[in-house]
């Protein structure tokens, strides 16, 4: 594929590893339950210093029948972390 052609049919995929589930926009709140709201990670001592690990990894999906041509596929994330 030449270098400036997008792909189209295809979505990324955030996955919480550490629950093995999606990860979804939701509205920001301490409420616990709330479905957009979840432990990160727990802070470790590592001797590089301290450490948070956030157990995400993406994948490329298909949302639904559209046909996936070849191509870039860029995706940004923006998320808000709080502690408590």
């Amino acid at each position: 594929m030449a270098g400036s052609v997008n792909a189209t049919g295809v979505k990324i995929r955030i996955r919480n590893t550490a629950t093995n589930s999606d990860v979804y926009y939701g509205p920001k709140s301490s409420t616990p339950g709330n479905p957009g709201q979840f432990l990160a990670g727990s802070m470790s001592d590592a001797s590089a210093g301290n450490v948070i690990t956030l157990p995400f990894t993406a994948s490329y999906v298909r949302p639904d029948s559209t046909p996936v041509t070849g191509g870039k596929v860029k995706a940004v994330a923006t998320f808000t972390m709080s502690y408590q």
